[in-house]
């Protein structure tokens, strides 16, 4: 019934709507204690002093969010290079692993310096490389969280 009420107020209901407040205003008297109580809200919301603002807050705002996102872009940049460091090294080194598998299960290793290494050692090295991989990928991740929730809650 409140929705009906605020729509008759807003002058959004239809007409049946409309005749059908009109009705209950008249027969219902818990309805009209409901309209009652509903139009004193709106004429105390509507009596609320507007709050103005300077007319260059708007362009200060959208500059100093500006300032912000900008130092924001320059330290990721900074943060994020050796991440990216990081990962392509750690592809070198997988690739390398499987090259030293490849050479260790061969009849005739091209490299004779390189000593013999158990097919667990290289799967754990090969897990443990990986391991590294995610937990720099996790790393970057959450500093985009970190960044993201910073900027909102200056926008906030």
């Amino acid at each position: 019934m409140e929705e009906l009420i605020w729509k008759y107020i807003d002058n959004t209901c239809t007409d049946e709507e409309r005749e059908s407040v009109v009705n209950l205003l008249n027969t219902d008297a818990e309805f009209r204690k409901s309209y009652e109580l509903i139009v004193d809200l709106e004429d105390q919301l509507l009596s609320v002093a507007k709050i103005t603002m300077r007319p260059d807050f708007k362009t200060q705002l959208v500059q100093k969010v500006a300032i912000e996102l900008r130092e924001q872009k320059v330290s990721i940049k900074t943060n994020i290079l050796p991440i990216k460091w990081i990962i392509g090294l750690s592809f070198v080194a997988v690739a390398i692993i499987i090259y030293a598998v490849t050479i260790i299960k061969s009849a005739e290793p091209s490299i004779t310096f390189m000593p013999s290494m158990d097919e667990k050692v290289i799967s754990m090295i090969g897990m443990v490389t990986s391991g590294f991989i995610m937990l720099t990928l996790l790393d970057a991740i959450l500093k985009k969280v970190q960044q993201i929730k910073r900027i909102t809650g200056l926008l906030a």
